[in-house]
């Protein structure tokens, strides 16, 4: 777990607990985090005595061979490539590219080692017609080809294109979210393995996150949907040796990842029943038995009205 994750979670915990979380005490009491500056120690060295002049001569020696070195390197260095125009070959004339609107860094075109043979391939995606077709371009025999091609029809945005290593075998997954007017917005990830793409995920979404960096150096997926009244169905999918799956426990993801999430929204408005439900829903799917029954009790207190009593309940019998 990470300062950030550790900071919420003990934010979400003062909350609770000190009375913070009622809504006639909201801005009585404030919460501030204090950081000690490090030191550092330095040790002294009483200096040998050589002739400085040998030294001087030793360090230009030095310097003059690096700067050949690199002189070299710059030289034969192979000139750069204009991805660009390779894959202005490879794709339609007066095509334009689509740069996706998620992760924010990203460009119109990416690079990345998809098979696992320590080369990247290009990826570029495109509008032709009513398809957003994607394309893998890759250098073989010093030459690149469009090696592979796929399409999804009736989707207006490419609202996400990025690549995470799924599988854990060295290879790359595409991982791609679409959007339209009329639909659903869908994410899908692709395997790609001698020079075929192969659809491996797909789910509609209202939000998601891709989560790159754990233990066992697989990435997974948190798939977030939302349910009436604002509240939202999380599921945490990961590759399984066969295919993606969802997982039994996701206690972890939603004690590092859903609970201070929850908890900043909460803070930001404790009047809405809905911030207390998914808090407290949070909570017990993040083992968090007596956080849970706190977020519980003072939900239950604003819901004047009930509408949430027996979501409230539910969540009761399961403490």
């Amino acid at each position: 777990m990470n300062p950030k994750q550790t900071t919420g979670l003990d934010l979400i915990r003062k909350f609770l607990t000190s009375g913070l979380g009622t809504p006639s005490q909201r801005g009585k009491n404030k919460i501030q985090f204090k950081l000690n500056p490090g030191t550092k120690k330095f040790t002294s060295r009483t200096p040998s005595k050589v002739n400085p002049l040998n030294s001087l001569a030793k360090g230009l020696s030095s310097s003059i061979s690096g700067l050949a070195s690199t002189l070299s390197r710059i030289t034969n260095k192979a000139p750069k490539e204009d991805y660009n125009k390779i894959v202005k070959n490879f794709i339609p004339p007066n095509t334009v590219l689509l740069k996706p609107q998620y992760p924010l860094n990203a460009e119109e075109i990416q690079l990345s080692d998809l098979d696992g043979d320590s080369a990247n391939e290009i990826i570029a995606s495109y509008r032709m017609g009513n398809e957003i077709k994607t394309a893998v371009i890759k250098k073989q025999n010093n030459r690149w080809n469009k090696v592979s091609e796929f399409s999804t029809s009736d989707y207006d945005t490419l609202n996400y294109r990025d690549v995470a290593g799924m599988t854990a075998d060295g290879k790359n997954q595409i991982i791609l979210g679409y959007t339209s007017k009329i639909k659903a917005p869908s994410l899908r990830a692709y395997s790609f393995d001698r020079n075929i793409i192969k659809e491996v995920f797909n789910k509609n979404y209202d939000r998601f996150e891709v989560v790159k960096k754990t233990i066992n150096k697989k990435a997974k997926v948190a798939v977030w949907n939302k349910n009436e009244a604002g509240t939202y169905n999380i599921n945490l999918y990961e590759w399984n040796g066969q295919q993606i799956e969802s997982l039994k426990d996701s206690s972890a993801y939603y004690k590092n990842m859903v609970v201070p999430h929850y908890g900043v929204t909460l803070r930001r408005d404790p009047r809405k029943v809905e911030n207390w439900y998914n808090l407290s829903d949070a909570l017990v799917k993040a083992g968090m038995k007596m956080e849970a029954q706190r977020a519980i009790s003072i939900g239950m207190g604003v819901d004047r009205d009930s509408q949430f009593k027996d979501k409230f309940q539910s969540l009761k019998d399961l403490i």
